[in-house]
């Protein structure tokens, strides 16, 4: 019975929050309203608990994808000689994190470096191409669930 209520009352802020339109108000209140909108908004996504699983799903999918990623990376790196180019780019981006940036680099390095590349072959390349497509398909319908988006490009 107290669901009713809150669930009314939230309509009706909503309501009040999206039916104004900002362009029609003075400037000091269309800022208010735009930032009333905002805390709404994300209240709201936060509440629903499906903002966090969006962002778990591009967390996971970002690390498995870091090493084919890389992998592709260094091929092209290695092919034109700039593979020391390429580990110095990975520690530099890297160094924020300190000493343990230096042991990631490493790490990333001699995974990537381990690769056989002659096993890899085009089966490989298309594996590691659809992970990247699909990587920034999670994005994108990461980006279109936070913002509401309705349809897809």
């Amino acid at each position: 019975m107290t669901s009713k209520p809150f669930g009314t009352l939230t309509f009706r802020l909503a309501r009040l929050l999206w039916k104004t339109d900002p362009s029609e108000l003075p400037r000091w209140k269309a800022v208010g309203l735009r930032t009333l909108r905002i805390i709404y908004a994300v209240g709201r996504d936060l509440l629903d608990g499906q903002l966090n699983l969006h962002a778990m799903s591009l967390v996971y999918t970002t690390l498995l994808s870091l090493i084919p990623l890389l992998a592709v990376s260094f091929t092209f790196f290695r092919a034109f000689s700039l593979d020391s180019g390429f580990e110095r780019l990975l520690r530099n981006y890297l160094k924020p994190l300190g000493e343990r940036g230096e042991q990631l680099a490493m790490q990333v390095v001699s995974a990537v470096e381990g690769l056989d590349y002659t096993l890899l072959g085009s089966l490989g390349i298309l594996l590691i191409f659809y992970t990247v497509f699909t990587l920034t398909q999670k994005i994108e319908d990461a980006l279109h669930f936070t913002w509401h988006i309705p349809h897809q490009r």
